[in-house]
């Protein structure tokens, strides 16, 4: 299962504003740190919406079905707009 969290506030490049919810998965896993000491965490990510902010605070708390996985992909290229030109 996976829980809205959170959500934040984001802008395009073109401007404009939308939402994107936080989720969280409720599937507790144990990681090894660099300095060799286990901690315990879940994992998270974010999904854009197009819910007004109103809607995005209500549905903090709200369980949906899935998981969270990190996927190999092929390499890709993407460009960090900065605003300065």
């Amino acid at each position: 299962m996976l829980q809205v969290t959170n959500y934040v506030k984001r802008t395009t490049k073109e401007g404009n504003e939308y939402f994107a919810l936080e989720l969280t998965s409720d599937d507790p896993e144990m990681v090894l740190s660099k300095s060799g000491n286990y901690y315990i965490t879940t994992r998270k990510c974010y999904m854009s919406s197009t819910l007004s902010e109103p809607v995005c605070k209500a549905m903090i708390g709200k369980q949906f079905p899935g998981s969270i996985s990190r996927v190999e992909c092929e390499p890709y290229e993407f460009t960090v707009y900065s605003g300065v030109n």
